[in-house]
């Protein structure tokens, strides 16, 4: 799910998704947002299937013809945290959800990762600097302007 600078919060209606088949071996999951729009959180919902072992995240990637963000295992945690269901192994880097009661007394389950402050930052400096053909560089202290020769 995402959101627009005009919309701040999530809805069903910018969301993007794609089936995933269980694999022992690494995937490349793409997505494209749609012609013209710009977000400015990102809220990443990895799994409706309770009995699903878990995730191991390698990389997300954000671009555009000119610039592109990169989170990988190394700065994940200084940009997203977790839900209240999630379950972290560093030694394995897998992310497993855990069902949880309702309110209602039904078990629930709904795994999924926010986007903190420095994060929502970055994507602000990535859409700025698109919006005005700037290149800017990817660091792990956020985007920079890129110094021209």
């Amino acid at each position: 799910m995402y959101s627009t600078k005009e919309n701040n919060s999530y809805s069903k209606k910018n969301r993007l998704t794609q089936k995933i088949k269980r694999s022992n071996l690494e995937q490349d999951i793409q997505f494209e947002f749609p012609n013209g729009v710009r977000p400015y959180d990102l809220r990443i919902d990895f799994s409706d299937n309770k009995d699903q072992n878990g995730v191991v995240f390698r990389e997300l990637k954000i671009n555009d013809s000119l610039n592109n963000i990169t989170i990988n295992k190394n700065n994940f945690f200084a940009n997203f945290k977790l839900s209240k269901d999630i379950v972290f192994k560093d030694e394995t880097s897998v992310f497993k959800g855990v069902p949880f009661k309702t309110k209602e007394g039904k078990m629930g389950y709904n795994p999924y990762f926010m986007p903190n402050s420095f994060f929502r930052e970055r994507l602000i400096k990535f859409n700025n600097a698109n919006i005005n053909k700037e290149q800017v560089l990817d660091t792990e202290n956020g985007l920079n302007k890129k110094n021209s020769k």
